[in-house]
């Protein structure tokens, strides 16, 4: 029981919260999904009291029973992302951090290589495809709404790569990609 209750998840004083590395989102490792899912992971382990953990600046813990809980979380924070990013073709990002455990470099090293300037690149280009391809039909998944919906998520995704694309170009490629005679 107990090692499975410091493997799942373990309260602390500091925080008086259940902190469990299931609340974290899964990760598929792609490129394109990465801005996404950093938000989500910054976000759960911000509400589980990690933030210090995944900071550019290292945190400088003040006594020796501060640094004793540092070393833990970055522990925790390192098998939240073993947990979430099991399946991923480059698992090797967290498992070159299995010696230390240490979840602060997993983040790091992830930052590094997926803001690097051929994945931004490559990310452009997957969302420009999946934008121009997109179609509105009769079989489109939830209709107009789906497509819409669906449209607007990646032209999203585009922007927070820092790739803003002009009114009269979105509103070009969101009609032009209409094939349904009904709309």
């Amino acid at each position: 029981r107990s090692s499975m209750m410091s493997q799942n998840s373990y309260a602390t004083s500091k925080r008086n919260v259940k902190v469990s590395i299931t609340d974290y989102p899964k990760f598929s490792g792609n490129a394109k999904d990465w801005v996404t899912f950093e938000r989500k992971f910054r976000s759960v382990a911000s509400s589980q009291g990690f933030d210090h953990v995944l900071q550019e600046k290292d945190y400088q813990p003040a006594s020796q029973d501060e640094e004793k809980q540092y070393e833990s979380d970055l522990a925790f924070i390192y098998d939240a992302f073993q947990n979430v990013w099991a399946d991923a073709t480059n698992f090797y990002l967290v498992e070159k951090n299995k010696k230390q455990k240490n979840g602060r470099q997993v983040y790091l090293d992830a930052v590094n290589y997926f803001r690097g300037a051929a994945v931004k690149d490559a990310i452009l280009t997957e969302n420009m495809n999946a934008l121009v391809n997109l179609k509105l039909t009769h079989t489109t998944p939830n209709g107009a709404e789906g497509f819409n919906n669906k449209f607007n998520d990646i032209v999203n995704s585009l922007e927070q790569q820092g790739h803003v694309l002009s009114p009269p170009i979105i509103k070009g490629i969101f009609l032009g990609n209409i094939q349904d005679r009904t709309y």
